[in-house]
């Protein structure tokens, strides 16, 4: 709701000046975009909050153990970025490249047994 100074009642014992009453209203209608911009910001925590631990709790191959899972996934997703950079079909950044790099670093440190 947008607040005029139609809304805007006078003070106990005073009434207002046409001019108090729009100085009020703009501060109601300050004060409540402030809280829907709160409430939005509590709602996007919540919401990745509730993923983060359906995550958690509900996928991979083996339940509840989301390390293992994020980790497997992420394993996959870099593989294919690697595969389609080697094969000239996809342009990286920097940071990709940095990626890419630490995963061949840690698959060499830690190969996976044959």
């Amino acid at each position: 709701m947008t607040y005029t100074a139609d809304d805007v009642g006078d003070d106990p014992g005073r009434p207002l000046t046409r001019a108090e009453r729009e100085t009020k209203a703009a501060e109601w209608n300050a004060a409540e975009a402030a809280e829907a911009v709160r409430r939005a910001a509590e709602a996007a925590v919540r919401y990745r909050r509730q993923r983060a631990l359906a995550y958690r709790d509900e996928m991979g191959a083996e339940p509840g153990n989301f390390l293992n899972t994020i980790g497997d996934v992420l394993d996959e997703l870099l593989g294919w970025v690697a595969a389609e950079k080697a094969a000239d079909r996809l342009a990286t950044t920097e940071a990709v490249d940095a990626l890419l790099a630490k995963r061949a670093d840690i698959k060499r440190r830690f190969p996976k047994p044959e």
